[in-house]
């Protein structure tokens, strides 16, 4: 059907055409010229419209590709931000490119927002990423980033924030921890000077790397101050305890004492060396009193770990021996030794000791039974006397049986001289053997001397340990033991209930 505007343009053609018909006719051309005028106004009209028809198909074309770049931009656009809106073309192309176009210029305007949010994401995540030395999250789009790309790079940005705020924290510490050390470390001069400059310039904690390699190497310098301060505690500590110790040895009251009640620094200790001279001169002067209280403590020490009189024989200070520092950290170095000793072997001492009271109330028992007034057993004191008896010597033998197993744990503690299994059997022989012989004579004197709660002491003037002894000579058949060491182990049984009482006595001392 022929529209309205072509018939109307036809007419106007039509009526130019007659007017230029009616020119020529007036004219008078002939057939060949009017034949040329007619073909070249026809190829004239023609070619103008021809090249008009292309510019229209053209344009048409162009109307036609551009809605199919619309599509596809749309589609895009939509899947990216999940979105889905069905267009239905029209009859007219210009009609459709124009609804194609204002929906696309719709999605472009809402993209553009969320283009700007997450720009603004972006370059958030790029500013803590370049401070924390940490990768970004990677992120591929066509137009715009979808929900789920946006949330997954908020996430990473809240995750960044937080692990800022943690180096942060973590940053301030070593920096305050840096700065206390070297305060008390007095630090002048260092040899990681550079971080030194970094952690004090002006705002250290806003500026500086957060990486974890900075801190780490912040952490290291930090470490190795805070060894020279441990270093310098253990310097401290061991001139606090020199310092307690000559104190003690001096009696110096707690008005005179040194102030030790103070933060560990540099400073403090060059006090605590100044102080320690002083003392030590205090000490020189007050040699004589200092080592005859090492004495007693070393003879304490001595009969808490049973030791030997040979052992003994070798510490102890001739009348003719100058009273100098020399003697002094001798002395003070076998205390040492003893005092180790018994700490390290306390079980196994603590055991013997229950043997020995054991023994003690078994020798009291067996000594009650000769009493002629126990004889005449009255009350039944007799069976009570003896009753306990057997009880005593069970309990002995699981405590000597005790004392030979757990003896294979301290195979190099020796009482008086002897392995614990030769001391027991030695002890249980000389037993058997005063049974054997019934003396009397010898149970009387044992119970005498144990009655009157004998111990060893130390003598400082006559510089030797003053042990009661038997005028009688131990047998010397009954093991192969130097003379003293016997001597010492027939003395032992006889007075083992004192020993009990004086073992605690001078545990309490010490």
């Amino acid at each position: 059907m022929t529209t309205a505007w072509v018939e109307d343009i036809l007419s106007q053609v039509s009526n130019k055409l007659t007017t230029i018909a009616d020119i020529w006719n007036a004219m008078g051309l002939e057939e060949d010229s009017l034949k040329l005028r007619i073909d070249s106004l026809s190829s004239y009209l023609f070619s103008m419209l021809d090249e008009m028809h292309n510019e229209e198909i053209l344009a048409k074309q162009t109307i036609v590709d551009s809605i199919k770049t619309l599509k596809v931009r749309i589609r895009e656009l939509e899947s990216e931000l999940g979105l889905t809106c069905n267009l239905s073309e029209t009859s007219s192309l210009v009609m459709t490119e124009k609804l194609f176009y204002d929906h696309f210029k719709a999605l472009i305007e809402r993209s553009s927002t969320i283009l700007q949010r997450y720009n603004f994401l972006k370059e958030e995540e790029k500013k803590l990423c370049a401070r924390l030395n940490e990768p970004s999250v990677p992120v591929t789009f066509i137009h715009v980033p979808n929900p789920e790309q946006i949330e997954i790079l908020k996430e990473n940005i809240d995750h960044l924030t937080v692990e800022k705020r943690s180096r942060s924290l973590r940053l301030s510490k070593l920096i305050q921890e840096i700065t206390n050390l070297r305060d008390l470390l007095e630090h002048k001069i260092s040899d990681d000077e550079d971080i030194i400059t970094l952690i004090t310039a002006p705002n250290a904690i806003e500026n500086l790397s957060l990486s974890n390699s900075f801190l780490d190497r912040v952490t290291r310098f930090r470490n190795s101050l805070a060894q020279e301060f441990v270093n310098l505690d253990g310097e401290c500590q061991a001139l606090i305890q020199e310092i307690l110790h000559i104190e003690g040895r001096l009696n110096i009251g707690s008005d005179c004492a040194v102030n030790i009640q103070q933060p560990v620094s540099v400073r403090f200790s060059h006090y605590l060396n100044q102080e320690l001279n002083r003392l030590k001169q205090l000490q020189l002067e007050s040699l004589h009193s200092i080592i005859s209280k090492c004495q007693a403590e070393l003879v304490i020490w001595w009969e808490n770990c049973l030791v030997s009189g040979d052992a003994r024989k070798l510490c102890l200070v001739s009348e003719n021996q100058a009273f100098n520092e020399a003697l002094l950290t001798s002395l003070e170095f076998e205390i040492k030794k003893w005092k180790s000793l018994y700490a390290d072997n306390e079980p196994l001492f603590n055991a013997i000791e229950v043997w020995q009271c054991i023994l003690s109330r078994l020798q009291i028992s067996e000594q009650k039974m000769k009493d002629p007034s126990v004889l005449k057993n009255r009350g039944g004191v007799l069976l009570a006397i003896d009753k306990e008896i057997k009880q005593l010597r069970r309990d002995l033998s699981r405590q000597s049986s005790f004392l030979q197993e757990i003896s294979v744990n301290y195979p190099n503690v020796k009482v008086h001289g002897l392995s614990i299994p030769d001391y027991l059997d030695y002890i249980e022989h000389q037993r058997r053997i005063e049974k054997e012989n019934g003396s009397s004579k010898n149970s009387s004197t044992s119970l005498k001397i144990g009655s009157k709660g004998t111990k060893r002491s130390f003598d400082t003037n006559k510089s030797t340990l003053c042990t009661p002894t038997s005028k009688k000579k131990p047998c010397t058949g009954l093991l192969n033991v130097s003379a003293s060491s016997l001597l010492i182990f027939l003395f032992v049984h006889a007075f083992s209930t004192d020993l009990c009482i004086i073992n605690n006595e001078n545990k309490r001392k010490i």
